[in-house]
């Protein structure tokens, strides 16, 4: 078994700031004996508006806070998965042999309520693989505002970590919610039983 860590953060429009979120949690990550480090989507900046995330866009190769997060992932010997604007779906291509599928995610207040569990513990199940989900929580400003309760789902349907959420209807988050972190041991044996116990013709 493999230990690893699912981190959950509230970005805003400063760069600066979400990389200082994503660094703690590596620390953190590394401190807990975690491998992997999964973090969501849009944690380099969640902008006011289009213009204002366009303005924030810049190449990868000079980004600060890909260089930042680069480092803070060498210097403690953990490699970081994170949904940064600007990069490739980590969904696509053919999922049918993967054991991990990582969904780095942020789900509105509403969405997140009706399908967030579902959702996940549907592929999880209808894929017989792991399912990490990284996730933002709390508001960004005064337009926007995420779900959080990162998630990771065994390949039987089972939640076997869920982090905190919000605590109203205006999405402010739980108290500990922002930057907190979680750890769990991926069994690939285990995996590899339901496989083999339940075959699937397909898996997507």
């Amino acid at each position: 078994m493999a230990i690893a860590a699912v981190g959950q953060i509230c970005s805003t429009g400063s760069i600066t700031a979400n990389l200082n979120q994503c660094v703690r949690l590596v620390a953190k990550a590394a401190v807990g004996g975690a491998k992997v480090l999964f973090l969501p989507e849009a944690s380099d900046y969640i902008a006011l508006n289009a213009q204002a995330s366009l303005d924030l866009a810049v190449p990868q190769a000079s980004s600060p806070f890909v260089q930042g997060l680069r480092a803070a992932a060498k210097a403690h010997s953990i490699a970081v998965h994170v949904g940064i604007h600007d990069v490739p779906p980590s969904a696509s291509g053919d999922s049918k042999a993967r054991k991990i599928l990582n969904r780095a995610l942020a789900f509105t207040l509403r969405t997140g309520e009706a399908h967030w569990e579902a959702l996940l513990r549907a592929r999880a199940i209808e894929t017989q693989s792991y399912v990490v989900a990284a996730a933002q929580v709390g508001r960004h400003n005064e337009k926007r505002a995420s779900y959080g309760r990162s998630m990771v789902v065994d390949p039987w349907g089972k939640v076997l970590l869920c982090l905190g959420g919000v605590a109203d209807a205006e999405g402010n988050a739980e108290d500990g919610a922002v930057e907190a972190i979680g750890f769990v041991d991926i069994d690939l044996g285990e995996l590899e039983r339901v496989r083999r116990e339940m075959p699937l013709q397909r898996r997507t």
